[in-house]
């Protein structure tokens, strides 16, 4: 846990090793859907998404998204 009005951790267990990004970006990108879809009332149990050719395309992760795939929310 990093105080930012300290500039200090406060706490934390081997919080000084590198670490790769793609857990918290993922809690973050799900903190941020969930925010905003309450925030703007839309359903998540109807929202749909389909995966776009560029994202489909991107490499480093291990979802294996096909161009067309239709995701929800929920």
């Amino acid at each position: 846990i990093y105080d930012v009005n300290k500039m200090c951790f406060i706490h934390g267990k081997r919080e000084y090793i590198k670490r790769e990004m793609a857990s918290l970006t993922k809690i973050m990108t799900c903190y941020t859907v969930i925010r905003l879809c309450n925030q703007w009332q839309i359903n998540t149990k109807t929202l749909e998404f389909s995966v776009s050719e560029i994202a489909s395309d991107i490499r480093g992760t291990s979802a294996y998204l096909e161009t067309g795939d239709t995701l929800t929310v929920d």
